[in-house]
């Protein structure tokens, strides 16, 4: 594997893991803070919250994956092994 790569993928991983505290903390907060507004039940604060945590997280996971799958295409495409894959793909396309 490439040693740039790989020191990429470490970088976005760490960079990640900071982002998913951070995003949970604030959006915890102001789910909690409307929630709050509109009732006073505990455990529908809390449910939301958690939701909110969740769909936050999930879109994070997909702007990473998306991320190191462009780094990876990026790499792949400077080797020469690929090119004559997409070469002769291209090739079976057109037969």
């Amino acid at each position: 594997m490439n040693k740039n790569l790989f020191y990429n993928l470490i970088v976005i991983r760490i960079i990640h893991f900071i982002l998913a505290i951070l995003v949970a903390i604030v959006v915890s907060g102001l789910i909690a803070l409307i929630t709050a507004q509109v009732t006073k039940d505990v455990e529908t604060i809390v449910v939301s919250s958690l939701a909110g945590i969740w769909i936050a997280e999930v879109i994070l996971y997909i702007v990473r994956c998306k991320i190191i799958f462009n780094k990876r295409m990026k790499t792949l495409d400077g080797s020469e092994t690929f090119e004559i894959i997409r070469k002769k793909k291209i090739l079976l396309k057109t037969t």
